[in-house]
């Protein structure tokens, strides 16, 4: 758990990291059509259980969607070149708050942690900038 300058906390957990391969997943076999859940759990080697929530997030932000019946399965609901990690990190850890925790007590800026905020600030401008413009394409 990663705590903000406003105390807030971001969490970057294994739902970041699976939805992150699941989606890749759907992007390079999107050939093949909807993929079955079945399908990923096996060749990604994930839980069933913890995939399916995972997969309601991302239907619901419309990055996946899914079609139902025999041949259904999910499969990206945009192009690859619209869709950027940091969206896909923020639907699936619920919020969009730093990732650096700078300051343990903002109401006292003579401490060590406050005099080097600005470098910490950048760092985390860093990060955001490289996950607001990395998009599944650039994989």
């Amino acid at each position: 758990m990663i705590r903000d300058i406003k105390g807030r906390h971001m969490r970057i957990t294994t739902k970041s990291k699976y939805g992150l391969r699941a989606v890749y997943y759907l992007k390079q076999n999107k050939d093949k059509g909807p993929i079955s859940l079945s399908t990923l759990v096996k060749d990604l080697h994930l839980s069933q259980n913890y995939l399916e929530q995972i997969f309601i997030r991302l239907k619901q932000a419309k990055i996946i969607d899914s079609k139902r019946g025999k041949y259904g399965g999910y499969y990206l609901a945009r192009e690859a070149d619209q869709i950027t990690v940091g969206e896909l990190i923020r639907v699936l850890e619920g919020n969009d708050d730093d990732y650096i925790d700078v300051c343990s007590d903002p109401h006292n800026c003579n401490s060590i942690d406050c005099i080097t905020l600005k470098v910490f600030q950048k760092m985390d401008h860093a990060i955001h900038s490289v996950i607001d413009n990395m998009t599944l394409a650039d994989f």
